[in-house]
């Protein structure tokens, strides 16, 4: 499930896969993040894949 079909989901009231996730890091972060070898002018989102996380193994 897609970010965007989980949002969707949500405004619906019915049940998703998991909480979506929507975040953007503040523009100091993508500064250091340049610092630190991110290439300039990168989409970060190409970079991170929040949907690809897996929930704990706790659960």
């Amino acid at each position: 499930m897609t970010t965007k079909e989980r949002f969707e989901r949500i405004y619906q009231h019915k049940e998703a896969d998991r909480v979506p996730v929507f975040d953007s890091p503040w523009a100091g972060t993508i500064a250091r993040w340049e610092r630190e070898g991110m290439p300039k002018g990168v989409d970060w989102r190409g970079i991170l894949t929040w949907t690809r996380c897996r929930p704990s193994a706790l659960t």
